[in-house]
């Protein structure tokens, strides 16, 4: 039998991890005005609110919000 002591887990990588470099942080996705306005243009005429809100009812809204789907 071996007498050595079994190694310690998980590995020390503190030291490791803190001189690494950090990944570039991701800028978040812009969606430009227009195409917001033009999708909720769409959605307004093609009358398909209405039949959601009558298909899901109207539920309890969250504190400090005027409508359940905000």
């Amino acid at each position: 039998m071996s007498t050595a002591q079994p190694r310690a887990w998980p590995p020390r990588t503190t030291r490791a991890r803190a001189t690494r470099p950090r990944p570039p942080a991701k800028q978040t996705a812009q969606i430009p005005d227009a195409v917001v306005s033009h999708y909720a243009r769409l959605l307004d005429d093609s009358g398909i609110m209405p039949l959601i809100d009558a298909e899901l009812g109207r539920g309890p809204a969250r504190p400090g919000c005027p409508s359940p789907r905000c």
